[in-house]
């Protein structure tokens, strides 16, 4: 019973560091807040790809 407790906890933390390994990393290069709006600029630390998101508060 203690070996197959012992080989879920091992699977268990396998799969963990798996999922936590895909996530991508992101770093916020730009946030401005207005009264109109807002805009954000992330970048993805391991491909360099920009994503920008704009929202308009009409």
């Amino acid at each position: 019973m203690n070996a197959k407790f012992r080989n879920s906890l091992l699977l268990l933390a396998a799969l963990a560091c798996t999922i936590g390994a895909g996530c991508r990393q992101k770093e916020r290069v730009m946030d401005v807040q207005t009264p109109g709006g807002s805009l954000k600029v992330d970048r993805d630390k391991k491909t360099g790809d920009v994503e920008i998101k704009v929202e308009d508060k009409k």
